[in-house]
């Protein structure tokens, strides 16, 4: 799979943007694009972490609904 990361100063205001909101929201306050962005800020600068059981266990959930 392709790295499709935008390169800084592309303009998409994404460090910028939660920078200047950080400790305003929730992220159930965020919109879509919002979280996309804190994510993938904290994914670049290597603080994003997420635990592989969690995930999984979230997904087995999912499925199993009816």
């Amino acid at each position: 799979m392709k790295n499709d990361a935008m390169p800084e100063g592309s303009g998409s205001g994404g460090a910028a943007a939660a920078a200047t909101r950080k400790g305003q929201s929730t992220p159930e306050e965020d919109s879509p694009d919002e979280r996309i962005a804190e994510l993938r800020r904290r994914y670049l600068e290597g603080s994003y972490k997420i635990e592989a059981a969690e995930v999984s266990a979230k997904i087995v959930d999912k499925h199993l609904e009816r």
